[in-house]
């Protein structure tokens, strides 16, 4: 091995590798992404034989190994969680703040007698473990093992560090996105209800968050049972992104779900809520609402400048419920009569926002028979006879064809109703 050689492998290789790393590191979103990482990378750009990354879990004060790959399966089951004041390169390295290196079997003996026979068993004859530093505290430690000599330890001590610094801005940046998407999750199970299949329907919501920002704006749905026989739909969508559209978007559902459960008739639910909508002047939007009768086998509906919504009839035949378009939210609407579309067993609604049907590259026109292609295929076609598809899969076949997550410029929510009899 020559001069400035810290492990097997060529020098080429290692700095090949620590691109590597780097660029995993910056797109990790999350901490086990930023894991995964680690153990793919961190050994080849090193010459070691494993590497993981230990992290402080707050609630017990433990140290919990967030990829345990790589590492012999009973050691990792042995060693996944550490309490805190546990003697091992990983807990000391988190006490002290301070990078422990053992550069032979002898070190490791001598400083951990009581892990040396295992060490030897698994052969490894180096050992280190850096702290990993997140908002300004020691939040974990990487770990990295050899099971051959390297010569240059100074050298190794300075990629050390130059790793830990990586990984540590890694790991803030995952925690931030992690808590994130907890706050995401809170938000969603908070304003999004839990559907609900009625007998006689059949129910699919779904919700993409568009492929960048938050991953929860101003699109929402709602399910209101009103009795026995009618079930309200609500879908709508808020101007913006991120946390303000959110918010506001939590207004303008409270104010329209109050409404539609006072029993407000269809005609006026749009004016009566209006002057809760229209409270914040930075806010426009859109909804669509609308009354399912299983008894009746009907659909009434309102639109507040919302893309319109599609009943597709037990034949296979596609309906656009376009017949009573009001002002978008936040203005005053004037009070005006629902529109009313039969609705018989064997008939599915489907509602959604301007996401599924918006592009860069085409109108909205061309979005809206997109979307009536893709559910009238997703439901079989004209006068299918192989039986109804189960709704979640129809659900899943719309949302499909607005293209992938990450291609998305805007969030989507969308609803499905099939009505059984």
């Amino acid at each position: 091995m020559g001069t400035g050689e810290v492990g097997p492998g060529g020098e080429d290789e290692r700095l090949w590798a620590f691109g590597e790393l780097a660029q995993a590191l910056a797109h990790a979103a999350s901490v086990e992404e930023a894991a995964r990482a680690i153990t793919a990378h961190v050994p080849r750009a090193l010459g070691a034989s494993f590497a993981n990354l230990a992290l402080v879990e707050p609630d017990t004060d433990e140290l919990r190994i967030a990829n345990p790959s790589g590492l012999d399966p009973e050691v990792a089951a042995r060693y996944r969680t550490l309490p805190r004041d546990a003697s091992t390169p990983l807990t000391d390295a988190v006490r002290t703040a301070a990078t422990v290196l053992l550069r032979s079997p002898a070190d490791n003996a001598a400083r951990y007698p009581h892990l040396s026979a295992e060490a030897d068993a698994l052969g490894l004859l180096a050992l280190a473990a850096v702290p990993i530093h997140a908002g300004g505290d020691v939040c974990g430690a990487l770990g990295v093992g050899w099971t051959e000599p390297f010569v240059d330890a100074e050298l190794l001590h300075g990629r050390l560090e130059w790793v830990a610094d990586l990984v540590s801005g890694a790991v803030e940046r995952a925690r931030t996105a992690d808590a994130r998407a907890a706050l995401v999750a809170a938000l969603q199970a908070f304003v999004l209800p839990d559907v609900t299949s009625w007998p006689g329907l059949e129910v699919a919501a779904r919700y993409q968050p568009a492929g960048r920002g938050l991953g929860f704006g101003g699109d929402w749905y709602d399910l209101i049972e009103l009795d026995e026989h009618r079930t309200a739909v609500v879908v709508g969508d808020v101007v913006g992104h991120g946390i303000e559209a959110a918010a506001r978007m939590v207004q303008v559902r409270s104010a329209l779900h109050a409404v539609v459960r006072l029993g407000v008739a269809l005609d006026e639910v749009l004016a009566r809520a209006a002057p809760v909508i229209g409270a914040d002047d930075q806010l426009i939007g859109t909804a669509v609402v609308a009354v399912v009768d299983r008894a009746a086998g009907t659909v009434r509906h309102v639109s507040a400048g919302h893309p319109p919504m599609v009943v597709v009839d037990p034949e296979g035949r596609p309906w656009l419920l376009d017949g009573a378009p009001s002002v978008v939210l936040g203005l005053t609407p004037s009070p005006g009569a629902a529109a009313s579309v039969p609705f018989p067993p064997g008939s599915v609604l489907l509602a959604y926002t301007d996401g599924l049907v918006e592009s860069r590259t085409g109108d909205i026109e061309a979005g809206i028979d997109r979307v009536v292609r893709d559910l009238v295929g997703a439901l079989g076609g004209a006068g299918a006879t192989s039986g109804p598809r189960p709704i979640d899969e129809v659900a899943d076949a719309v949302l499909a064809g607005a293209g992938a997550a990450a291609d998305l410029d805007d969030d989507v929510a969308l609803l499905v109703l099939r009505h059984h009899g």
